[in-house]
């Protein structure tokens, strides 16, 4: 039976967070100094389409999951599908803006590696995917800062938590940050967005607003996670904390 690989490309720190963090049945192998995806569910299969559509929606939640260890993840992206035959043979299929071309590359089969050396307890992204597509509002704030840098994004994911927990007087009550904080954003943000908008007096770095809304995306995943049910929908009611340091 023929085995079918997904060329990866991406910032190599990303490639080899996915090759520790990913589990059976989705493993990213290196061979010959290139990141491929592979997956037994690949077997079903039989055309390269099908297993590209696999991978992309199976790297597509990787990405948002990677967000929530790596506040810097820039995310990896899907190219040429390989199918390896019995024989050590190579059919490779290239996307283009008409579908695939395949082209069979007669080659000497790469040997096969467990990818890069693992980091001590990596992440099993397995539960983090499994979550985030329980919780659509969540990855969809996620989906916002994926590009850096991205004003626009930044702002829409501090919107998204805001109407999960009430607004900006929730993220507030719930002691995950100060008004003056999410004020700071919101206009350090509208000033890069429509450069006629007055910046605040200190506004954030760019790299200061990424730090602060992914730290506020998690605390909203560790509060649902931990049992939103349980507590009171009456924003006065919750504990209040004291509010994020995140923002420099």
């Amino acid at each position: 039976m023929p085995e079918w690989l997904v060329r990866l490309t991406g910032q190599e720190r990303d490639l080899r967070f996915l090759a520790t963090a990913l589990r059976d049945p989705w493993r990213v192998t290196e061979e010959d100094g290139r990141s491929y995806l592979r997956s037994s569910l690949f077997n079903g299969f039989s055309e390269a389409a099908e297993v590209k559509l696999a991978a992309d929606e199976m790297i597509d939640r990787a990405n948002l999951a990677g967000l929530l260890h790596f506040e810097r993840y820039a995310g990896v992206s899907t190219g040429e599908v390989v199918r390896v035959r019995p024989d050590g043979s190579r059919d490779i299929s290239v996307s283009t803006a008409t579908g695939l071309v395949i082209a069979e590359a007669r080659v000497v089969a790469f040997s096969s590696s467990d990818g890069p050396a693992s980091k001590p307890s990596p992440p099993d992204l397995a539960a983090d995917i499994a979550f985030l597509e329980q919780q659509p509002a969540i990855a969809k704030a996620l989906s916002h800062v994926r590009n850096e840098p991205d004003w626009y994004g930044y702002w829409k994911a501090v919107e998204a938590l805001g109407r999960a927990v009430g607004g900006v007087k929730g993220i507030v009550n719930l002691g995950w940050a100060s008004d003056e904080q999410v004020e700071r954003l919101r206009q350090t943000a509208h000033h890069f967005r429509h450069h006629d908008q007055p910046a605040p007096p200190n506004p954030m770095t760019e790299a200061g607003a990424r730090a602060f809304v992914v730290a506020l995306l998690r605390r909203w995943i560790q509060w649902e996670r931990s049992g939103r049910q349980k507590r009171s929908v009456n924003p006065a009611s919750r504990p209040r904390g004291r509010p994020s340091s995140a923002a420099p």
